[in-house]
């Protein structure tokens, strides 16, 4: 462990620089601290603060129009000198907070509509260790609650531009190693000359915290001297956040900072010297820099990406230290070539001293911190959210509806001088101010007094007010109908193509808001393989709430070989985090749905009961997804991305066995009923025989009888006449009337 760290919960003031001090290189962390002020880490400490003064002058004008931009949101939309000058005027300074109703239907709409993600092997070997790591990504954002966290994430990016997330590793006992949780855009400076939403250009990202003075010294207790000379005494945040964002010259560093005190009895300065009443805290300023240096660093090449042993080792930075690429440089299945790559490095600073400075311990090599970008100014790249192009509509409808309220409670007198009686002058003035005021006038000077109560001005203010509270949403984008508060005299049509409008309108906000998602799955899922390395099991809640345990990592002795193998071992390969191609456009997802629904209805039913499932993903059902699984386990089909899952394809195989199982009993029924024909044709063959053998029977005994009968006839001529009559049935028994039918 790192010489005087100590296990400080990141929830606390520190907020994960524990974390990164436990994760440091330990021959980093071993060396003494005269090592932090040699030469080389001087220049380093110089660079470190003219980058501190480059972005912070670059930011100063964008940063303070950003806290204007949030003020609007939390309805502080008066200058205090414009809003003195109504007060003293007798008018009152009203705020009706329409941006805030825009801004709210933009964020409840990513709160109700939640993006969903995968992860997707590199290799066909994979596909079951990436399940894996997809129900274990699935654990690791329950217990993080990122959804919350990418939510807060998600009302910076909509009110000021740009909000960030943090991908880090937690060293508290109590806590999971991998966490995901929102930062501050307040603490958070970046490489101006940056352009891109990924920060793949990005030089350096800095982080600004005030810690109370003794974690400081518990962080850092070999520089105690150091951060105990650059304290100061600080009445609340606010004087804090004054310092960071007033742009000091580079001459400043190291001495009193003029708007805070190095005494705890009062404040010089700007705020005077007034006392106060409760003892001011000692903090220290701490810098956190994340930044790529340039370094000639040898890559491990083999035949090819597509090459089982190679494939993950393939243009992959060489580590002396890794044994796996050390038997593969010995095998010779890869071999080493010159490369220049950019190394990330991280370097823990106050103005004026160095405290830690080591090699980034992430093995993504990327910034430990993704920003979801609302929109960028092209001029020089600075963010701004969906508020600031609505300022100027907002203020104009606060000040034209403070003027109608004015207009309607004040008016106008004019009048002669000889209207009115002089002593009756000062108190008709005052009964004019009333609806039921008494004003009395000397005789035939009705003429010559008029009140004025405005009408015509507040009917032109209030039409100016319409248009600027129209302009608010057709400059952000969202409709009236987006929000529900159009007017009940247009068709449902028309409203639904403003919803489309205004959804199309704020796509990019959704956009850039699923690339940051993508950003943050790919370093958390590099974390969960680097840090999630011991056995665990880990809770699986599926969509319909039914709970599963997952084992990871676990340990099996092979007696075969006497090696210890390890069962779902989710550091052995790598995978790729993939965003689902969700809509969060809303209103368009339920046209769409209708649309598709009303399609499958007029299909035949085969073909409405293979996009049955699909349909049913498109709408806002409760357990939508439990109910296209039950219609899928119906119609014998597979989730979208799932076909190479091992359950769809023990599905597959379940399915062939089945058909093969009906094909070879519809086979055996053909077979039988071809032997039943067979035996039905041999049976009626046999029988024709049979009646063929007595008609031959017949005609012997026939022949017989006759020459018997001859014989007889020969002996005795005189019954041949009988013997006719015998022979004809006909004639010996003639038919007799139907009694029955005669009687009718």
């Amino acid at each position: 462990m790192n010489p005087g760290i100590v296990n400080v919960s990141s929830t606390t003031a520190s907020d994960g620089f524990n974390s990164l001090l436990a994760m440091a290189d330990p021959v980093e962390a071993e060396k003494p601290a005269s090592y932090l002020d040699s030469p080389d880490n001087q220049r380093l400490l110089r660079r470190l603060e003219d980058w501190w003064t480059e972005c912070r002058e670059a930011h100063a004008e964008n940063r303070r129009e950003q806290m204007i931009d949030a003020d609007y949101y939390d309805s502080i939309q008066w200058l205090a000198s414009d809003a003195q000058i109504l007060v003293d005027r007798g008018q009152a300074p009203l705020t009706f907070p329409i941006i805030k109703q825009m801004c709210d239907w933009v964020i409840g709409t990513e709160r109700r509509t939640r993006i969903d993600w995968d992860v997707l092997p590199r290799k066909d070997s994979d596909v079951e260790m990436a399940t894996t790591k997809k129900e274990v990504m699935k654990w690791v954002s329950d217990i993080n609650g990122a959804a919350w966290e990418r939510s807060q994430q998600f009302n910076d990016q909509v009110k000021v531009g740009i909000g960030w997330t943090e991908e880090c590793y937690n060293n508290d006992r109590k806590e999971e190693p991998v966490t995901v949780r929102h930062q501050d855009w307040k603490g958070m400076w970046w490489d101006p000359f940056s352009r891109s939403n990924t920060m793949r250009d990005c030089r350096y990202i800095k982080r600004a915290k005030w810690l109370d003075l003794d974690y400081g010294i518990s962080m850092f207790p070999d520089r105690a001297d150091e951060l105990a000379a650059r304290a100061v005494d600080t009445m609340d945040s606010a004087m804090e956040m004054l310092v960071l964002e007033t742009s000091l010259p580079q001459m400043f560093y190291n001495t009193p900072n003029p708007f805070l005190s190095t005494r705890t009895t009062g404040m010089p300065g700007m705020f005077g010297s007034a006392m106060v009443a409760r003892k001011a805290r000692r903090r220290v300023l701490v810098i956190e820099t994340w930044f790529r240096r340039v370094a000639n660093s040898p890559l491990l090449l083999g035949d090819g990406p597509d090459d089982v042993e190679v494939g993950s080792l393939h243009r992959q930075p060489f580590d002396a230290k890794n044994e796996a690429h050390q038997k593969a440089l010995a095998d010779g299945v890869v071999s080493l070539v010159d490369s220049i790559t950019e190394q990330m490095w991280c370097a823990m600073w106050t103005p004026g001293a160095l405290l830690r400075v080591y090699k980034s311990p992430y093995k993504h090599n990327r910034f430990p911190f993704t920003p979801a970008w609302g929109y960028r100014r092209h001029r020089d790249g600075m963010p701004y959210g969906l508020i600031r192009p609505s300022r100027d509509a907002q203020d104009e409808y606060n000040k034209r509806r403070s003027k109608i309220l004015f207009d309607l409670s004040t008016s106008q007198v004019i009048y002669t001088s000889d209207a009115m009686d002089e002593a009756d002058e000062e108190n008709n003035l005052e009964e004019a101010k009333r609806p039921d005021g008494e004003i009395r006038l000397a005789s035939g000077k009705m003429d010559q007094f008029k009140i004025d109560r405005g009408t015509d001005r507040v009917n032109g203010q209030i039409q100016m007010l319409a248009e600027a509270k129209q302009n608010i949403y057709e400059t952000s984008g969202v409709t009236r109908e987006n929000t529900g508060t159009s007017s009940g005299d247009q068709s449902g049509r028309a409203i639904l193509a403003k919803q489309q409008q205004g959804s199309v309108t704020t796509a990019e906000l959704f956009d850039n808001y699923r690339q940051a998602i993508q950003e943050s799955g790919l370093k958390t899922l590099s974390n969960c393989e680097a840090f999630l390395s011991l056995p665990k099991v880990v809770r699986i809640v599926g969509a319909d709430g039914a709970m599963a345990w997952l084992a990871i990592n676990q340990p099996e002795f092979d007696p075969a070989t006497g090696q210890v193998l390890w069962n779902n071992d989710i550091t052995a390969s790598e995978a790729d985090f993939i965003v689902d191609e969700t809509d969060y456009r809303e209103t368009v997802r339920m046209a769409m749905s209708e649309m598709l629904f009303e399609m499958v209805g007029r299909m035949p039913p085969d073909v409405a009961m293979a996009l049955l499932d699909i349909a049913v993903e498109m709408t806002d059902l409760p357990n939508k997804r439990a109910i296209a699984q039950r219609i899928r386990q119906v119609t014998g089909q597979t989730a979208p991305g799932q076909e190479n899952s091992p359950e769809a394809q023990a599905q597959a195989e379940a399915k062939q066995q089945q058909e093969a199982q009906q094909e070879q009993e519809r086979q055996q029924q053909v077979d039988a009923n071809i032997r039943l024909t067979n035996a039905k044709t041999v049976a009626t063959q046999a029988k024709a025989n049979l009646d063929n053998a007595n008609a031959a029977h017949t005609d012997v005994r026939g022949k017989t009888d006759a020459l018997h009968a001859a014989s007889m006839v020969a002996q005795a001529p005189g019954l041949a006449p009988a013997a006719d009559k015998l022979w004809n049935p006909a004639e010996a028994f003639p038919a007799q009337p139907n009694q029955f039918s005669a009687a009718m």
